[in-house]
């Protein structure tokens, strides 16, 4: 399948209310204090910045290496009034062959609430769908995080089934909540094998 993601730098994309696009080498200190955060650190995949040359290595070498080597994109979400950082939305291209993403996105403790994730997903989503040639869209929640579980549904993800024991934290287990949203195109065509 032929995808469109590389036909330029990284986008950037804005509903008036905020905008997500690429990070900067100042980004570093916001992403190192926002990682640690507990709820952040409970519920996704996200590492935790131990030391601030982590974070800048993320922001200098790590996200532009992402997006170069074509397997997605990692996003800063921001307000679009005053450009304050809200959190991070990301598109991982995970089965290129069928034209298969998995989008994930944190937000800031003060952020959370305020309906951002929800515009970052729905950008994004659009974008990868109608902009990079994506069929499908999927959304990995553990199962128990109930504000993402209610973010997928608003997103108009469809709730698919329950990954059991999918992903490892430290020595436990978790199920995981497995959500999609289709492209226009697989829409239309329905259920059934053609």
């Amino acid at each position: 399948m032929e995808l469109d993601l590389w036909s330029g730098a990284q986008p950037v994309l804005s509903d008036g209310v905020i905008t997500v696009g690429p990070w900067s080498h100042d980004d570093a200190a916001w992403i190192h204090e926002t990682c640690r955060d507990p709820e952040i650190q409970r519920w996704t995949l996200v590492p935790g910045a131990e030391e601030l040359d982590d974070a800048q290595r993320y922001v200098d070498e790590i996200v532009p290496e992402f997006f170069a080597s074509g397997m997605g994109v990692q996003l800063a979400i921001q307000a679009a009034s005053s450009s304050e950082r809200l959190g991070a939305v990301g598109l991982l291209i995970s089965d290129p062959d069928n034209g298969v993403g998995e989008i994930g996105c944190y937000l800031s403790a003060n952020a959370r609430g305020s309906g951002a994730a929800t515009r970052a997903i729905e950008l994004l989503g659009t974008w990868a769908l109608e902009v990079v040639g994506l069929e499908r869209l999927e959304l990995h929640i553990l199962v128990g995080n109930e504000p993402s579980l209610r973010l997928a549904e608003r997103c108009g993800y469809q709730l698919e089934g329950i990954l059991r024991s999918r992903e490892r934290r430290g020595s436990l287990r978790h199920d995981v909540a497995l959500f999609s949203r289709l492209g226009a195109s697989e829409e239309a065509r329905g259920r059934g094998v053609r």
